[in-house]
Formats: C-alpha cells, structure tokens, sequence
C-alpha cells in the first residue's frame, strides 16, 4: 500500500489565523524499504501572523526562509501555487488528477488537514488516515506517544529536527517498521 507521508510546519496552532511555513511529503509502500520519493516546499509570505511558542520551535526554519527570500526567492513557493506544484509531482509520479491519496502522519486529521485545506489540498486525500504514533502505543498510555518516542519504541534512530521532510520521513519509517513484524 502507498501512502504519503505529510508533515507541516506553521506559525501557529489556527488554521483559521495562522500560516503554513514549510510542507514534507515521503511517499512510499509500507511493507518494504523501498526508497522513498520526497517533495517539499517553502511557502512565502509577506507577512506572519506567529505565537511565541511557534516563534521558538521554528526560529531556524524562519531564518533559513529569511535567507531564501534575500538570495533565491524563487525557492519560496506564494500560498496561491503550492497545490499546483504539488500536484505536478503527482502527475509526475502518474497519478491521475482525482486519485485519492492515503495519507500518514502524526496528527494528520487533527492538525496538518486543516491547514492544507485552506492551501487547496480539500479533497486530495481519502478520510482513513495512518497516524503511525497510534502504532505503538503501550499498555498505559494515556494517549498516543510523540512521533519521537513512537520512533524510539520502533527501534529507529532519533530523527526528530521539527522540520517537515523529516519528520514524514520518520512517520514513514515507523509505519514500515511496525509491518515489517508481520
């Protein structure tokens, strides 16, 4: 099964107020270690709208964005043509334009969907979702671990730099090491 592995950074914890600074995506079967395909982008915007714990978690993403737009702007993605770009590289990986994407990532319904939806992303992925930390929870937990500690318990090593390539490439890898006990 080939599910795609989506990971978001944003200023914020409102999709309704807050914006989307970088997107990771892995796509990849679950039940072997093929290599992976990735996408990923920087999203430009003018101006922010950024909480104070958002601020700190991703102060060397904000730089790097920085640093973008001062030396290569067109590596900065405007909200308005993410989805365009993202879905020429499902064309590019032969996926007809209605297919129904499977997605996997921590928190995905939850968190990442509602931020993607303002993006144009509505009606890209199917309503089941993998969400890889749900996995390898553990008799007494309270609620899903973190993606870091899911990573831990499925025996890989830590990965976890809060960026979004990363960390869809972590998810992945729990998946695929949680069907590899079969």
């Amino acid at each position: 099964m080939i599910v795609y592995s989506i990971d978001i950074e944003t200023t914020g914890l409102d999709p309704e107020r807050n914006q989307v600074l970088e997107i990771g995506v892995a796509r990849g079967e679950i039940y072997d270690d093929s290599p992976l395909d990735t996408w990923h982008c920087y999203v430009d915007h003018d101006e922010l709208c950024i909480n104070p714990f958002a601020l700190n978690m991703n102060r060397d993403l904000l730089k790097e964005i920085y640093q973008l737009k001062q030396t290569d702007p067109g590596r900065l993605i405007p909200p308005s043509r993410i989805f365009p770009f993202f879905q020429k590289w499902l064309n590019e990986m032969g996926l007809a334009k209605r297919a129904k994407l499977i997605a996997c990532g921590r928190n995905f319904n939850g968190f990442d969907r509602q931020f993607l939806k303002r993006l144009g992303f509505d009606d890209l992925f199917r309503h089941r979702v993998i969400d890889p930390t749900v996995l390898f929870m553990r008799r007494g937990d309270e609620y899903p671990p973190s993606l870091e500690e899911a990573a831990k318990r499925a025996g890989l090593p830590p990965r976890i730099s809060h960026r979004a390539i990363d960390d869809a490439i972590q998810s992945i890898g729990c998946v695929r090491s949680y069907f590899a006990k079969d």
